[in-house]
């Protein structure tokens, strides 16, 4: 999977978006920077040498839409072929750090680029753990 801000399919048909959150907090998006994701956690850490982490560069993913296919169905997939997945166009997505959810948003415009407003994210402490697998 590409964390550079590409959209990627695995086997299960699973359709994500992906950025890189780095050490400021910001979004990297093909060399462009977003609003700062995570003020709390670059602003107050709790432990003096958790700076040394920050810089460190995570996978995060938003997931548009899932479902199961079986291998013949994958196979015969052709370019120009719609896939349909049981999901309201407006649904909520889930966020996630590595393979662990920790958070929901709305799907937005954000210039050119797709985006995710975030409408609920959990604390500090959860995504830390997220982020330690």
């Amino acid at each position: 999977m590409d964390h550079g801000g590409e959209v990627a399919r695995s086997r299960k048909g699973l359709l994500t978006a992906s950025a890189t959150l780095n050490s400021t907090g910001t979004v990297a998006n093909s060399g462009k920077s977003t609003r700062r994701a995570a003020d709390d956690a670059t602003t107050s850490p709790q432990v003096p040498e958790v700076h040394r982490i920050l810089g460190l560069s995570m996978p995060v993913s938003a997931t548009l839409a899932e479902r199961d296919m079986d291998i013949a169905s994958i196979l015969a997939i052709n370019v120009g072929a719609i896939l349909e997945f049981d999901v309201p166009v407006d649904a909520a997505l889930t966020l996630y750090v590595g393979n662990h959810a920790i958070g929901r948003g709305q799907a937005i415009k954000s210039g050119e680029n797709f985006g995710v407003k975030i409408t609920q994210i959990d604390n500090v402490e959860h995504r830390i753990g997220a982020m330690a697998g």
